[in-house]
């Protein structure tokens, strides 16, 4: 289906979807950009609907005939008005939500106030590579924003992902020991993993919150050259913590 209004009541959803959070919230949805993220979304996840860039679309209908929902044709225009990137590749997908599931790994990621999108994206990407299937987000980004899921790279479909403040994450901890990663920790060379963990990252300017530090089991940095650098992102940092303990 053609639109061509700016005004279509399609486009406008579209637009506000990616910048509402309480709106992708209610409807159970999240936006996926781009023709590697989209071309590549597991068949066990439901696509609501794609949105194509009318001059894209020839060589972009394979994408239309893999995937069954409703498609919808945008005026380049108006496509490039509705993206928050700044040279789109030609589609966009409404994705359903998945529901939430009890946490079960041996390890989960305890996210504490990851501010910025690229980041917990990429978080995203590392986790689902090594294996780690269940993330808590506490007080972090939208872990659903578009920005956040282009840099899962698809990571995103592969966890389990939960949302919640510090006034209800306990509920979430239960039966995980946690592991802060923190520079005043001990070499995390020396750590031995012992049952389940919830291994706790923390925010890029900040660390990991206080009260979380206080209730961990151990906390465990990365050596690092002396002199040179005070931190690392907080992405590389779980990476290497995690290819570590793992």
């Amino acid at each position: 289906m053609l639109i061509t209004s700016t005004q279509n009541s399609k486009v406008k959803r579209l637009r506000k979807l990616y910048k509402d959070k309480k709106l992708r919230l209610s409807l159970g949805v999240f936006v996926c950009e781009g023709v590697n993220l989209v071309k590549d979304i597991p068949k066990d996840v439901v696509i609501k609907e794609l949105f194509f860039k009318e001059s894209q679309y020839n060589k972009l209908a394979y994408i239309a005939e893999q995937k069954s929902c409703q498609v919808y044709i945008l005026p380049d225009s108006i496509f490039d008005s509705v993206c928050d990137t700044v040279s789109p590749s030609g589609v966009i997908a409404v994705v359903e939500r998945t529901a939430v599931k009890e946490l079960s790994g041996e390890i989960i990621i305890l996210l504490s106030g990851i501010a910025d999108a690229g980041n917990l994206g990429t978080i995203f990407r590392t986790a689902a590579a090594l294996g780690v299937d269940d993330i808590v987000c506490m007080d972090c980004c939208d872990a659903f924003a578009p920005k956040t899921i282009r840099a899962s790279m698809g990571g995103v479909f592969y966890l389990n992902i939960i949302e919640c403040t510090q006034h209800n994450v306990d509920k979430y901890l239960n039966g995980y020991g946690i592991i802060s990663l923190d520079m005043s920790g001990e070499s995390i060379h020396s750590y031995q993993r012992k049952g389940k963990i919830a291994l706790a990252v923390g925010n890029e300017a900040h660390g990991v919150a206080e009260f979380i530090k206080k209730r961990s089991k151990k906390i465990i940095c990365l050596p690092m050259t002396e002199g040179r650098v005070e931190s690392l992102n907080a992405a590389v940092s779980l990476g290497i913590a995690l290819y570590l303990i793992k």
